[in-house]
């Protein structure tokens, strides 16, 4: 992991709420790959970091 997406990571699970947004969606990524669903474990990936983006990178 690079140390970029390693400071990111840090600063999007500080925001209130988000540990447990992500790990929700990780669970539902996990569940999606142990039912041999690769079409929805991509779908739930991109969305995962499209929500992780707009946390960082939201106007605070």
């Amino acid at each position: 992991m690079s140390l970029y997406v390693f400071n990111g990571s840090v600063h999007s699970l500080r925001t209130e709420g988000r540990a447990e947004k992500t790990v929700a969606e990780h669970r539902e990524i996990l569940k999606a790959i142990m039912e041999k669903n690769g079409a929805l474990a991509e779908e739930l990936t991109a969305q995962h970091i499209t929500n992780a983006e707009v946390n960082l990178f939201r106007e605070k």
